[in-house]
């Protein structure tokens, strides 16, 4: 008789957490409707002032997304990288550096938020050129991204080069490599 309560409890438990899980996980990905998919590289505007939305980039793979607001139950929100669902540069830039040494930020912190607002006023008059350009992007909350640094102006402009840099991200040399974050502010604020 007590297994039979427990097997029912442990089946109603179950069912509970799937049900807010999945609620949880539906709630985030409506929050990151201006968010590219993860795996792909889509042309600009992606997300902008203009909350302009990016559906088109989620069609696929929509996993890749729930994998990320499940485990990160929508940070972007709670830090404030989005107000009334807008890009807030300087609050994404504190957050990105919020690992770093004080000396680090102090040196960046500025730089980064300058050249952050010019890639976006660049690739807004130049849409037509802007092809790969933030391969990282879209990974700004994987583990090794939350912890380093992910954008890079878009001055690139071979594709290969933009593989190369996606390449980087997404191995576990990103997560390993001590020098890593290090390398991703230098490829984010030239």
């Amino acid at each position: 008789m007590k297994q039979f309560f427990f097997l029912k409890f442990l089946i109603i438990l179950i069912f509970t957490f799937k049900v807010h899980s999945e609620d949880k996980i539906k709630k985030c990905i409506e929050k990151f409707e201006t968010f590219v998919h993860p795996t792909k590289c889509c042309d600009f505007p992606i997300f902008s002032n203009k909350n302009t939305s990016a559906e088109h980039c989620f069609d696929e793979n929509k996993e890749n997304l729930n994998f990320t607001c499940e485990h990160h139950e929508c940070e972007v929100e709670k830090l404030g990288i989005f107000i009334n669902g807008k890009f807030n540069i300087e609050n994404t830039v504190k957050w990105l550096l919020h690992n770093f040494t004080d000396q680090v930020k102090k040196q960046w912190e500025n730089v980064a938020i300058e050249n952050m607002k010019k890639c976006f006023d660049e690739a807004e008059t130049n849409q037509h050129k802007i092809e790969c350009k933030y391969p990282d992007y879209p990974h700004i909350l994987t583990d090794c991204l939350y912890q380093m640094n992910f954008l890079k102006c878009p001055t690139f402009n071979s594709t290969d080069e933009c593989k190369k840099v996606k390449s980087f991200i997404e191995t576990n040399e990103c997560r390993e490599h001590e020098n890593s974050k290090y390398i991703m502010l230098e490829f984010w604020v030239i």
